[in-house]
């Protein structure tokens, strides 16, 4: 039907009229096929639109002028604009518009013109377009319709604006659409879109502006709440804090209940704190946790007001504020932190014993939280445990052993009581894992470190010296074993350390203060020890005794035999600390520091007896003149048999120190030089030739040479300048004795008359004996040491023959040793 009617359209042979009517016919059959609007294609043209198109273009294609005309055009437009071609549906509009059509028939077509580039999103041209339509003098529907239009063409072209980062023409733009159209129903969201723009562009005081505006003119509106919010927040960030509160204080008035009230209120307290408006800030923290109890935000912010107060020092009101948070959230975690700030408070104000005590009550607390199965604040507990020890540590500090007596053992017994509880509290840090823990462990390793310094130092009776020296040693016995105490905390430190792969910075400080206060107590201990049996074995020898030479060596046998426990203790001590130093991994010197010790005294518990023999022998010349001649003999016969005795035990105690030390491989050490000497000199048969090794140093051009004397030539340090290496002369080979040395023949310039000779030789101990062999075909003078040995001032017939000078030991000595020359040809 739709062709024929088509066909019956262009038929020649038929009237106008009837192929007019034909035509739309035809119209009408393709405007019968088309969906409804909701399912037209988009983008696209479907079959039924099609057809509808090419019936309305062979209509009016035919009959330009026909009665239908304005009809077809708008059916189809209708149809471009339902599939949303909008371009193509613009263009038949435009030639409605174009076409002498009624007036209402122009409005329509503008108004669909309008709709085309709405559809287009071209906001501004279709603003333009709608504007027309609202001013013409059309009817109320299309009035209507144009102004809505325009409102959302006004209101997307400035969000146009917006997304392209214009957001001062945007805000502007945003405003207009309210200032035209005040009251629409886009004036709350365009005035919180200006607001917007404002804050993009950080006009901060502007963006407050508009969000005032929408919360007084349009005060029922959803986005008045979020309005005044922001402008809060735009106040905050122009520095406007006074503004801010009172705009926070606006929204919680008018709108309490709505979402944004709760955190107004809530910010409310930290404006009032930044202007340092304390109280006011506590009222407001208080009413937010009157309104929301149940927030979780209640307790950080009530325990935000006291803290405020502790840190500008209105400790009163802090404790108040605390106590207040403790007995409303006393199964909180925060109020164990409560019961930490009241004791700092408390602290800040000078306040110690009772600082102390709510200190006590915040690890109690905690306690009594993980016994109840609720949460602990390990960390606030750990640092009261730690506030704690540093309170008893400085009243440790503060007490002093000095007589009289009975004061220094009452104070010795509150120094003890004090350590004890300290001790404690800086073990429950440690037990916290609290980042603290290092310092507290080093600091518990110091607690004995100074008790063993103030017994050390403590104030001394006068009693007898015997006594006396007794008491001196069990000081010296007991600040060692305290200080023994110490090296356990100093080694967890060290030990803690290795769990963590980076500490801070404070925290390496104090494994270091560790490490080094362990380092030079293990050392402290043992001398300690060391001077406790020192001084016993410096003990008077009483008066009754000293004056009788038998008596007073026997007496002082005694005495070492008495102190060689004692020196032994001391012995296995530094022995045992070699031995666990390779664990500890401390600085080598220790090591060396500790061999040495352990070298000395097994040198020394041999060699007291063996100074006491060389002491008798002295003494024998020096006996008392009122003896006859068999008294001296007597006490010259005991007094023998006591030196006897004591270098047979020497001999004993030294062979015993040699496999000691041999046996710990320290037979490097310079005091086994020393054990093998006195063996040396004790037993010469046995130990002599293993100790002393003789040393022959020939002339050779190592030797230095010169031809002037100047100041302090034969000296240990003479001018460096004018030296020069002293030449080898051609001559017989010489053989000295002893030890077959061949000897070389040196000198200078041949053409010198005279010449000075230098030569440094050392010796790797104190010489037992010396011999010095000259030959010189001239005058000449020999020093050793800066003295003068060996001379020739008539000159000698040859070089064959040698001036030599033996038992020179006296002018010798262990290490540098000097010889010089002065020769005159």
């Amino acid at each position: 039907a739709f062709e024929r009617f088509i066909a019956f359209s262009t038929y020649p042979g038929i009237d106008s009229a009837r192929r007019e009517t034909a035509a739309l016919n035809a119209v009408a059959i393709a405007q019968s096929l088309l969906p409804p609007d909701s399912l037209a294609p988009k983008g696209s043209m479907d079959f039924a639109g099609t057809k509808m198109i090419e019936a309305v273009e062979n209509y009016i294609d035919r009959f330009p002028g026909g009665s239908s005309f304005a009809k077809v055009l708008f059916t189809m437009g209708g149809v471009y604009f339902n599939r949303k071609l909008f371009e193509k549906a613009a263009r038949i509009y435009q030639r409605l518009i174009d076409s002498p059509v009624s007036p209402d028939e122009h409005s329509e077509a503008l108004l669909l013109l309008g709709q085309c580039r709405f559809g287009e999103e071209k906001w501004a041209t279709a603003a333009e377009i709608f504007e027309r339509v609202w001013k013409k003098p059309s009817d109320e529907a299309q009035k209507t319709t144009a102004q809505t239009f325009l409102l959302q063409s006004c209101y997307f072209d400035a969000k146009e604006m917006m997304k392209n980062k214009k957001y001062e023409n945007a805000a502007e733009a945003f405003k207009r659409l309210d200032d035209r159209f005040p009251g629409s129903e886009y004036g709350d969201i365009a005035l919180f879109s200006a607001a917007e723009a404002w804050e993009k562009n950080e006009r901060w005081l502007k963006a407050c502006e508009r969000y005032l505006d929408v919360a007084e003119k349009y005060p029922q509106s959803k986005f008045a709440p979020d309005a005044l919010f922001n402008a809060a927040g735009a106040y905050e960030k122009a520095g406007k804090i006074q503004r801010t509160a009172e705009t926070y204080e606006l929204l919680v008035t008018r709108y309490p209940g709505s979402d944004k009230a709760k955190d107004a209120l809530f910010n409310v307290g930290f404006c009032y704190e930044k202007m340092g408006k304390i109280d006011a800030m506590v009222v407001a923290n208080e009413r937010y946790s009157a309104l929301y109890p149940e927030e979780k935000d209640v307790e950080a912010l009530l325990m935000r007001s006291a803290t405020y107060y502790a840190t500008t020092g209105i400790f009163e009101k802090a404790i108040n504020l605390y106590r207040n948070f403790i007995r409303r959230f006393p199964q909180s975690p925060k109020s164990v932190e409560a019961y930490y700030m009241v004791g700092k408070c408390q602290l800040d104000e000078g306040d110690q014993a009772n600082a102390s005590l709510s200190f006590d009550q915040a690890e109690r607390h905690n306690m009594r939280l993980m016994q109840e199965g609720g949460s602990a604040n390990n960390y606030f507990a750990s640092e009261a445990a730690f506030q704690r020890a540093l309170l008893l540590h400085g009243q440790f500090r503060g007490i002093k052993l000095k007589l009289p007596e009975t004061q220094l053992k009452e104070s010795l017994k509150e120094k003890t009581t004090l350590l004890a509880e300290a001790a404690d509290a800086y073990q429950r840090v440690m037990k916290y894992r609290s980042e603290k823990m290092f310092e507290a462990s080093c600091r518990l390793g110091m607690l004995y470190k100074e008790l063993a310094d103030e017994l050390v130092d403590q104030e001394r009776p006068r009693i007898d010296p015997i006594k006396g020296a007794l008491a001196e040693n069990e000081i010296m016995t007991a600040a060692s074993q305290v200080l023994r105490n110490s090296f356990v905390p100093f080694k967890k430190a060290i030990e803690l350390a290795k769990e963590f792969d980076s500490l801070t910075t404070e925290q390496q400080e104090w494994v270091g203060r560790s490490r080094s206060y362990l380092s030079e107590n293990l050392l402290l201990a043992g001398t300690l020890l060391y001077e406790g049996v020192g001084a016993m074995q410096s003990a008077p020898v009483p008066a009754e005794i000293a004056s009788r030479p038998l008596y007073n060596y026997q007496y002082r046998i005694k005495l070492l035999e008495t102190v060689e426990p004692l020196k032994l203790k001391v012995l296995n001590y530094f022995t045992a600390l070699l031995d666990s130093l390779p664990n500890l991994h401390l600085d080598d010197s220790l090591t060396i520091l500790s061999e040495i010790h352990v070298a000395r005294l097994n040198y020394l518990i041999g060699s007291a007896y063996d100074r006491l023999a060389v002491e008798i022998l002295k003494a024998t010349d020096n006996l008392p003149k009122n003896l006859s001649e068999n008294e001296r003999e007597e006490l010259l016969f005991q007094l023998e048999d006591l030196v006897y005795e004591l270098q047979d035990k020497a001999l004993m105690k030294l062979q015993a120190a040699k496999e000691r030390v041999i046996e710990r491989k320290l037979d490097n050490n310079p005091w086994f030089g020393k054990i093998m000497e006195t063996l040396a000199r004790l037993d010469p048969e046995k130990y002599g030739a293993a100790f002393y090794h003789q040393t022959v140093f020939m002339s050779n051009e190592s030797w230095i040479v010169r031809e002037d004397s100047v100041g302090n030539w034969y000296g240990a340090k003479p001018p460096r300048e004018g030296w020069i290496a002293a030449s080898l002369r051609t001559a017989p080979a010489t053989v000295v004795k002893p030890g077959s040395a061949v000897v070389k023949r040196i000198g200078g310039d041949t053409a010198w008359r005279r010449m000075y000779l230098w030569k440094n030789i050392f010796c790797a101990g104190k010489p037992r004996d010396g011999l010095i062999a000259v030959s010189v075909p001239g005058k000449y003078r020999m020093y050793v040491n800066g003295i003068l040995t060996l001379s020739d001032t008539l000159g000698a017939p040859g070089v064959a023959e040698y001036d030599t000078a033996r038992g020179i030991v006296s002018l010798l000595k262990g290490g540098d040793n000097i010889l010089a020359c002065e020769v005159v040809d």
